[in-house]
């Protein structure tokens, strides 16, 4: 129908419509396309999840999902998992190309990326259309941190950071009480229940975290010894946060503590963790610490809990939808958990830890960031915080002269030290006695 002059007109059809506007406007018409009827009908079709399989993966470590269904267009539509920062059924978190191993019209096969949760699935095809959640739900026990480079996705491997035969990562507390800040040394509490949390990773994953006072303490307050952005300064802070790094400023009034993790890579192909960080927020600072063994009363936010949690990214794991789990992203006051889930936070840290073991790290020198002899190893007591050298060296040399490497070092201490040994390697890795 046709409204004019507020009299209603019904014409036949568009074409009688056409020829009166025709004549109305005194220009000719033209359809410029027809589409078939099943051309429209394409149109307004929207994605259709049936079934998915398996039902339960792991984030941020390549495991993938067969999605079976209708209409999912061609390749460049995205596939959205449920975001556990929020808890479950909340927002959404969208794949790159890099996660789509196939995509045809009734089917994908899609990694599980590392900022995945336990939730509903959905699929947008390449108009922009978006499916219905999933019936079923994707079971997310952990998910790895991933470095994304150029469109794709790394796995970072921990290493012996500091070179020194530990094999893993040694942590300083801060002693500073600049800017209104907090020496950790100074409530044996608060580093109880950090060497608590630490002895959880290490019993029950072998992750290599060694601290306490006898790894040595900084006055350092920052998480990169400056201003801006934390960077890679060699040592493996932990400290409260102070008027000059603030967790209100640098994050939000609500953010209870911080793990920044720094990554170094050769040829863009091997990330390692190279320097961590944890800032925690000052008693009274909007939050009142229970630093255990007690468990904290209603007003009372649980150290040993925030702190394992901490850890936990230390271990390069991402957040989950497990309410009660260790890794979930916000924690209640009056609530603890000192406990690290088997199928989660355990068999997280422990695929993490094996993974990096089975790492070769290069051994040219990429950077200053790669060292030779720093493989990660499990955990081991005797390792931790290991003694003091007995050599204090000044500088090592070495040169070529005439075909022949002459080596030259000086020492400012020896301590019941009785005689040097030289060895020489081929690959880095396997060393012999020169003779």
């Amino acid at each position: 129908e046709m409204v004019s002059d507020g009299h209603k007109k019904r014409y036949p059809g568009l074409e009688e419509v056409y020829r009166e506007l025709e004549q109305l406007t005194g220009e000719k018409y033209a359809i410029r396309k027809v589409f078939p009827a099943n051309e429209n009908k394409n149109l307004e079709m929207t994605p259709s999840i049936t079934s998915f399989t398996p039902t339960t993966a792991n984030g941020g470590k390549s495991e993938t999902i067969t999605i079976t269904g209708t209409d999912f267009g061609t390749p460049a539509g995205t596939v959205f998992f449920d975001d556990p920062d929020d808890g479950s059924g909340g927002n959404f978190t969208s794949t790159i190309a890099w996660h789509i191993t196939s995509w045809t019209n009734t089917q994908i096969v899609v990694r599980v990326p590392a900022t995945a949760g336990t939730g509903k699935i959905l699929v947008r095809d390449n108009l922009g259309n978006l499916s219905a959640q999933s019936s079923q739900t994707l079971t997310v026990n952990y998910a790895q941190t991933n470095i994304i480079d150029m469109g794709t996705v790394y796995e970072p491997q921990l290493i012996d950071e500091g070179a020194d035969g530990d094999g893993g990562y040694q942590f300083n507390y801060s002693t500073s009480t600049a800017n209104n800040g907090v020496d950790i040394t100074s409530i044996s509490a608060a580093t109880d229940a950090l060497e608590r949390a630490a002895d959880s990773w290490q019993t029950d994953t072998s992750m290599p975290f060694f601290l306490g006072t006898d790894c040595g303490t900084v006055s350092t307050q920052l998480p990169n010894n400056s201003t801006g952005s934390p960077v890679d300064d060699g040592t493996n802070l932990i400290t409260f946060d102070s008027d000059i790094w603030d967790l209100d400023t640098e994050h939000s009034s609500s953010t209870l503590a911080v793990l920044y993790s720094m990554y170094g890579f050769c040829n863009s192909t091997d990330w390692e963790v190279t320097d961590m960080d944890m800032v925690i927020r000052r008693d009274g600072g909007g939050v009142t610490w229970e630093y255990g063994p007690a468990t904290p009363s209603g007003g009372e936010t649980d150290f040993e809990s925030v702190v394992l949690h901490e850890l936990g990214h230390a271990a390069q794991l991402k957040h989950t939808n497990n309410t009660g789990g260790v890794m979930f992203a916000t924690i209640s006051t009056g609530f603890s958990n000192r406990t690290l889930g088997t199928n989660d936070e355990v068999a997280g840290g422990s695929y993490v830890i094996t993974h990096s073991i089975t790492y070769n790290p290069p051994i040219e020198s990429c950077s200053g960031d790669f060292m030779s002899s720093r493989d990660a190893l499990a955990y081991n007591s005797s390792n931790e915080c290991m003694a003091p050298l007995p050599v204090e060296l000044l500088f090592f040399d070495a040169r070529i002269q005439e075909k022949v490497v002459l080596l030259n070092w000086q020492t400012t201490s020896e301590t019941d030290n009785d005689f040097f040994t030289l060895e020489r390697s081929q690959n880095g890795r396997d060393y012999k006695y020169l003779t």
